[in-house]
C-alpha cells in the first residue's frame, strides 16, 4: 500500500506534522497501522519516558503505541481524517473526512471522533498550545 504522506513541517503549528504528498479523496484510506500494546498497569512508567505523548487507549486493559505515521498526526478540533480501531487485526485505519490537496496537512481529533470538542490536555490545538 503507498502510504500518501510525508513527515515535515506543519504550515499551521511550526512543529513535525504530516503532509500530503499528492491529492488524496474523501474516505481513501490513508494508512493501516499495527500497534504494540502497553499493558495499563505500566501508565505511570509509560508517563515517565518520550512516548508518552504518543500513545492511544485501546481498552480497558491496553494502551497502545502506533506504528507507521500513527502517532504523528496532529490535532485539531477541525480535522480532515480521521482513524478507526480495528481490533479483530490489531491495528489503526486512518481515513479522510474530505477532499485533501497536495501539500496540506493532515489532522485527526485526538478524542477519536471527528466532531467530539471535549478538551485535550497538553497538547498543540489548533495551532495553540492548551493544557
Amino acid at each position: 500500500m503507498e502510504i500518501p504522506l510525508e513527515v515535515g513541517t506543519s504550515p499551521t503549528l511550526g512543529i513535525r506534522g504530516l503532509i500530503a504528498t499528492r491529492d488524496i479523496r474523501k474516505g481513501e484510506v490513508i494508512e493501516r497501522c499495527p500497534v504494540v500494546f502497553i499493558d495499563n498497569r505500566h501508565t505511570e512508567a509509560l508517563k515517565q519516558t518520550a512516548i508518552n505523548n504518543f500513545w492511544y487507549e485501546w481498552n480497558k486493559q491496553y494502551r497502545c503505541i502506533v506504528l507507521g505515521y500513527g502517532s504523528l498526526y496532529n490535532h485539531s478540533y477541525k480535522p480532515n481524517a480521521k482513524y478507526h480501531y480495528d481490533y479483530r487485526n490489531r491495528r489503526l485505519v486512518y481515513t479522510t473526512l474530505r477532499d485533501i490537496r497536495k501539500g496540506e496537512e493532515l489532522f485527526i481529533n485526538y478524542n477519536g471522533v471527528p466532531n467530539d470538542r471535549s478538551k485535550v490536555d497538553d497538547i498543540y490545538v489548533d495551532g495553540a498550545t492548551h493544557g
